[in-house]
């Protein structure tokens, strides 16, 4: 009987441990998936301004969202949603944001993707703590992709674009 009852406990241990491994490559993969979106999106906002004057997108001035300016390069309307979000996107039916700050100082939209620093962030998840707690995945002008602190992004967003 104690054999039996050894054997149950390293089978429960056993379990245990494989079912924590899966649920981390899960929410690996997620992540992943999620990091894979803002290359998309990134490349999307880089591949508009090659067509438009080297210029990105002002959804202002189109009085259209940023994500329908994209819809060319992104027919995927699914490419706009975090697995994860929860949140955001049922409500606005995109995870994501990208550096249309409002503020002329900061903002790229209808700035000239040559005139700006190559490692600002582009786009980046609309929320942080999807995937890790204060961290936020972004794209870079650059087309690099990563994840950063949430306090990062403030300070990056903050950060002045110089160029027409």
């Amino acid at each position: 009987m104690v054999e039996i009852l050894v054997v149950i406990g390293i089978i429960v241990i056993l379990v245990g441990i494989i079912l924590a491994a899966v649920l981390q490559a899960r929410a690996s993969a997620d992540s992943l998936h999620c990091l894979n979106n803002i290359r998309q999106v990134t490349t999307g906002l880089r591949m508009y301004a090659g067509d438009w004057n080297n210029r990105f997108p002002n959804p202002a001035l189109l009085n259209v969202s940023w994500e329908s300016t994209l819809q060319q390069y992104l027919p995927d309307r699914q490419v706009f949603r975090c697995p994860l979000d929860l949140e955001v996107a049922p409500a606005t039916g995109s995870s994501y944001d990208w550096r249309d700050t409002g503020n002329p100082e900061t903002t790229l939209a209808g700035k000239s993707i040559n005139a700006v620093p190559r490692n600002l962030v582009l786009a980046m998840e609309a929320l942080p703590g999807w995937h890790k707690p204060r961290k936020v995945n972004v794209g870079r002008i650059d087309g690099s992709v990563e994840s950063i602190g949430d306090q990062e992004l403030v300070v990056d967003l903050m950060t002045p674009v110089h160029g027409p």
